[in-house]
Protein backbone atom coordinates (compact mmCIF):
# COMPACT_ATOMS: atom_id res chain seq x y z
CA UNK A 1 0.00 0.00 0.00
CA UNK A 2 1.34 3.37 -0.71
CA UNK A 3 -0.74 6.98 -0.41
CA UNK A 4 0.70 9.72 -2.00
CA UNK A 5 -0.17 13.69 -1.19
CA UNK A 6 -1.57 14.32 -4.89
CA UNK A 7 0.92 16.75 -7.24
CA UNK A 8 -0.61 20.25 -7.22
CA UNK A 9 -0.07 20.37 -11.18
CA UNK A 10 -3.08 16.99 -10.92
CA UNK A 11 -6.32 19.24 -11.75
CA UNK A 12 -9.82 18.08 -12.93
CA UNK A 13 -11.36 20.88 -14.59
CA UNK A 14 -15.01 21.52 -13.81
CA UNK A 15 -17.43 24.73 -14.87
CA UNK A 16 -16.50 26.13 -11.32
CA UNK A 17 -12.50 25.70 -11.82
CA UNK A 18 -10.23 23.25 -11.17
CA UNK A 19 -10.44 21.01 -8.56
CA UNK A 20 -7.46 18.74 -7.22
CA UNK A 21 -8.29 15.65 -4.90
CA UNK A 22 -6.17 15.30 -1.50
CA UNK A 23 -4.64 12.52 -1.92
CA UNK A 24 -4.02 9.03 -3.86
CA UNK A 25 -3.49 5.59 -2.96
CA UNK A 26 -2.19 2.14 -4.64
CA UNK A 27 -3.26 -0.68 -2.91
CA UNK A 28 -1.41 -4.30 -4.95
CA UNK A 29 -3.21 -7.68 -4.36
CA UNK A 30 -1.68 -11.33 -5.17
CA UNK A 31 -3.03 -14.09 -5.68
CA UNK A 32 -2.02 -16.44 -3.13
CA UNK A 33 -1.41 -19.61 -5.46
CA UNK A 34 0.41 -17.80 -8.58
CA UNK A 35 1.36 -14.89 -6.65
CA UNK A 36 0.05 -12.78 -9.64
CA UNK A 37 -0.14 -9.39 -8.62
CA UNK A 38 -2.87 -6.75 -9.64
CA UNK A 39 -2.57 -2.57 -8.94
CA UNK A 40 -5.79 -0.86 -7.63
CA UNK A 41 -5.58 3.15 -7.61
CA UNK A 42 -8.24 5.27 -5.66
CA UNK A 43 -8.44 9.12 -5.74
CA UNK A 44 -9.76 10.03 -2.59
CA UNK A 45 -11.14 13.67 -0.84
CA UNK A 46 -11.90 13.73 2.94
CA UNK A 47 -14.19 16.20 4.28
CA UNK A 48 -14.99 15.29 7.38
CA UNK A 49 -18.65 13.64 6.19
CA UNK A 50 -19.58 10.79 4.17
CA UNK A 51 -22.73 12.72 3.30
CA UNK A 52 -21.76 14.47 -0.03
CA UNK A 53 -25.63 16.44 0.68
CA UNK A 54 -23.92 17.56 4.21
CA UNK A 55 -24.16 21.12 3.91
CA UNK A 56 -22.57 21.37 7.82
CA UNK A 57 -19.18 20.17 6.45
CA UNK A 58 -19.62 20.98 2.54
CA UNK A 59 -19.77 23.93 1.21
CA UNK A 60 -21.69 24.34 -1.85
CA UNK A 61 -18.94 24.57 -4.18
CA UNK A 62 -16.63 21.72 -3.09
CA UNK A 63 -19.74 19.24 -3.35
CA UNK A 64 -19.73 20.56 -7.01
CA UNK A 65 -16.71 20.02 -7.48
CA UNK A 66 -16.54 16.41 -5.83
CA UNK A 67 -20.17 15.87 -8.05
CA UNK A 68 -17.95 16.73 -11.14
CA UNK A 69 -15.22 14.58 -10.41
CA UNK A 70 -16.95 11.96 -10.00
CA UNK A 71 -18.17 12.35 -13.64
CA UNK A 72 -14.89 13.12 -14.73
CA UNK A 73 -13.94 9.86 -13.71
CA UNK A 74 -16.67 7.74 -14.91
CA UNK A 75 -16.50 10.09 -18.31
CA UNK A 76 -12.81 8.72 -18.72
CA UNK A 77 -13.77 4.61 -18.56
CA UNK A 78 -10.84 3.65 -16.57
CA UNK A 79 -11.63 0.90 -14.18
CA UNK A 80 -8.59 0.88 -12.44
CA UNK A 81 -8.82 4.07 -10.42
CA UNK A 82 -11.57 4.60 -8.21
CA UNK A 83 -12.89 7.81 -6.83
CA UNK A 84 -14.16 7.96 -3.39
CA UNK A 85 -15.95 10.78 -1.96
CA UNK A 86 -16.59 12.85 0.73
CA UNK A 87 -14.97 10.53 3.28
CA UNK A 88 -15.00 11.89 6.98
CA UNK A 89 -11.54 10.49 7.54
CA UNK A 90 -9.05 8.27 7.12
CA UNK A 91 -11.07 5.22 8.61
CA UNK A 92 -13.96 5.52 6.32
CA UNK A 93 -12.13 5.96 3.56
CA UNK A 94 -10.48 2.27 4.05
CA UNK A 95 -14.25 1.08 4.77
CA UNK A 96 -14.98 2.23 1.26
CA UNK A 97 -11.41 1.21 -0.29
CA UNK A 98 -12.20 -2.49 1.17
CA UNK A 99 -15.53 -2.34 -0.66
CA UNK A 100 -14.02 -1.50 -3.86
CA UNK A 101 -11.18 -4.51 -3.80
CA UNK A 102 -12.73 -7.61 -5.41
CA UNK A 103 -12.42 -10.53 -2.89
CA UNK A 104 -8.90 -12.24 -2.46
CA UNK A 105 -8.10 -14.79 -4.53
CA UNK A 106 -7.93 -18.07 -2.78
CA UNK A 107 -7.48 -20.51 -6.26
CA UNK A 108 -5.79 -19.27 -9.25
Amino acid sequence: MCFLKLPSFYKIPTPIGNYTPDFGLVVQRKGLKDKTAQDYWFVIETKGTNDIYDKKNLRENERAKIMYARKHFEAAGINTIHYIAPVKDYQAGFTDIAGDLPPSRTAD
